[in-house]
């Protein structure tokens, strides 16, 4: 009865210390912004102060670069003098 027992107990404790291991894992939350010096950024920051006031969450602000170019007007593609076909 004592073994019986004792290895119910061991089977509780570890399956309460997974439980709590499982909870107690931090959230992390990435917040993309624009570059540094435009508008969204601090947006992105303030975002990042409410969340890091719910319990167990982790956040991080990053500005992202963008690496797009604006593509020209259908019409004004094509170079002055030259036909298509």
């Amino acid at each position: 009865m004592r073994l019986t027992k004792r290895l119910g107990l061991l089977a509780a404790a570890a399956a309460f210390t997974a439980s709590t291991a499982a909870v107690a894992a931090p959230t992390f939350i990435n917040i993309l912004t624009g570059g540094t010096s435009g508008v969204y950024y601090p947006i992105g920051v303030a975002l990042s102060q409410q969340f890091d006031k719910i319990e167990g969450a982790k956040t991080s602000v990053q500005a992202t670069k963008l690496r797009w170019k604006p593509q020209p007007a259908a019409g004004r593609s094509r170079r002055a003098g030259v036909r298509p076909g």
